[in-house]
């Protein structure tokens, strides 16, 4: 399936994480009802925020889930997963 077919069948698909050996993760863009829980935990135990990121995110009927249940696998998506979190985070200026 190409980029432009998922992206018609799924809309709201955002991003797509590879592994080393080609492994796909699909997942769809995070809102705030899924990040809140996450932003919560990642102090104190960032992989299983990130985990749980994961599996709210992930699109099952496309991806390889495979990469959510193997944890070498898993830990090599560890700096993408972490990087949805930072990508939705702001800063705020006082003037």
């Amino acid at each position: 399936m190409t980029n432009e077919e998922i992206k018609a069948k799924y809309p709201n698909v955002g991003f797509c994480v590879e592994t080393e050996n080609g492994l796909r993760l699909y997942l769809n863009k995070p809102s705030r009802y899924v990040l809140s829980p996450v932003m919560a935990k990642i102090g104190h135990d960032p992989i299983i925020a990130l985990e749980e990121l994961a599996y709210a995110l992930a699109i099952p009927e496309i991806s390889n889930m495979k990469v959510l249940e193997d944890d070498d696998l898993f830990l090599s998506i560890l700096p993408q997963l972490s990087g949805i979190v930072e990508l939705k985070k702001s800063i705020i200026t006082k003037l």
